[in-house]
């Protein structure tokens, strides 16, 4: 079968079987011949319907539109011509014959602009042949929160509940007088003190979050980030006001508040080359002999830790220092880190290049109320579509006036210096 003997006009003579044997070359010639044909078709009608001068405009508009532009123009026309007929128009002779015509029109360029149209075949490509995005993304659960750093300090403290907002506690201070060997018939020695009432107010961390119905409504697991973001936050400043909080209006009572410097005079200019080591043995040592007691935990910056640890070594490159590394039996845990016995906690809440050295079973912490998350309407959040989300926790902290040589800090500088001989 000939492609020309297409263009001739013959394919209305093709049966569906034909075709579809046609080779995809031939289908292209069959589909424009046909096009060609169904619109020489229309143009003869319409040209019947139009006077010799419209037409001619009409002709000159299409000369150089696309087959679908022409066919677009062909259905304006039809409107055009069927307001004719409705408004009975001067030039309608034979308005009966119009209307039979009219509906040839209508009913060709239907049948024209419902033919199968086809492509020359080519190689298909995500590039070339999608639009939008295919294949469909698949993302993960949840969101990946901002890095947050573990919080410390709780652990190991005295924590317990309050109900009242106020901690009150009686200090003994003033002891004069002392016990003494007595011999028979003489006077025995004279021992009093004296007792001070102390206490420590009540203080609020808080937070909240305004969003709108919208977007708590339609993104999975909002509430809950809220929640998380809130808790977090909240617990960041608490972290941060037990270690530096100078108890004044709305602050904590923070341990750097009561917490003194290295300055146990039997140790000082005593250690030739002092390095953050002999630092932190001279406050464990400072602790066990003004507060009598022992020191639990060694508070120091992630960055100090590893510099101490892997900054002392000898001629052979051997480390000289005094830690112990302890395995933690738990899976995926860290190792423990000990100096001079005592446990060290990588804290980012500690600046670099200080420590805190302390017996933690001193410092109290009472929870008046724990973390509680609220929700409801503040001012025009209601006419708006929002709604407040507000966090808060209220506590007291303290250590007790007989306690606060229990917590030495300052920094490794200072500290090496005092320690450092002459």
């Amino acid at each position: 079968m000939e492609t020309i003997w297409i263009k001739e006009g013959k394919f209305n003579k093709l049966n569906t079987e034909e075709i579809k044997g046609l080779s995809d070359e031939q289908l292209i010639a069959y589909s424009d011949a046909k096009s060609e044909n169904s619109l020489k078709g229309i143009n003869d009608a319409i040209e019947g319907m139009m006077s010799k001068d419209d037409f001619e405009v009409f002709k000159k508009e299409l000369a150089d539109k696309d087959t679908d532009a022409k066919f677009k123009a062909y259905d304006e026309a039809f409107i055009k011509l069927q307001k004719q007929i409705k408004d009975n128009v001067k030039g309608v002779s034979k308005p009966n014959e119009f209307r039979k015509n009219l509906t040839e029109v209508a009913k060709s360029i239907k049948e024209a602009r419902g033919s199968v149209g086809y492509k020359a075949v080519g190689t298909m490509a995500v590039s070339t042949n999608v639009t939008g995005q295919m294949p469909q993304a698949e993302r993960e659960a949840g969101f990946n929160n901002v890095v947050r750093q573990a919080f410390t300090i709780r652990n190991g403290s005295n924590v317990y509940p309050i109900n009242s907002t106020l901690a009150e506690w009686v200090e003994q201070s003033g002891i004069e007088g002392s016990a003494g060997m007595t011999a028979e018939g003489t006077a025995k020695t004279q021992l009093d003190w004296n007792y001070t009432v102390a206490n420590a107010s009540v203080k609020k961390i808080t937070s909240y979050v305004k969003i709108t119905e919208e977007m708590l409504g339609d993104i999975d697991g909002m509430m809950g980030e809220i929640n998380g973001n809130l808790a977090y936050q909240i617990g960041l400043l608490e972290e941060a006001q037990l270690i530096t909080g100078d108890g004044l209006t709305v602050n904590l009572n923070g341990i750097e508040k009561y917490a003194g410097a290295l300055d146990l005079a039997p140790l000082n200019l005593t250690v030739e080359n002092a390095n953050n080591w002999d630092v932190l043995g001279a406050c464990i040592t400072q602790i066990k002999v003004n507060a009598k007691a022992t020191a639990n935990r060694i508070f120091m910056n992630p960055a100090d830790v590893f510099l101490s640890i892997h900054g002392t070594k000898d001629t052979t490159n051997d480390y000289i220092n005094p830690v112990t590394v302890v395995p933690n039996n738990t899976p995926g845990g860290a190792p423990s880190v000990f100096v001079w016995g005592v446990p060290v906690v990588e804290s980012d809440s500690v600046t670099a290049g200080e420590y805190i050295v302390a017996d933690m079973t001193k410092f109290t912490i009472r929870d008046k109320e724990g973390l509680r998350i609220e929700i409801g309407l503040d001012a025009d959040d209601f006419t708006k579509n929002l709604v407040t989300i507000r966090g808060e926790k209220r506590l007291v902290s303290y250590i007790k006036a007989n306690d606060v040589e229990a917590f030495v800090t300052g920094t490794f500088v200072a500290g090496k210096a005092f320690l450092e001989t002459a």
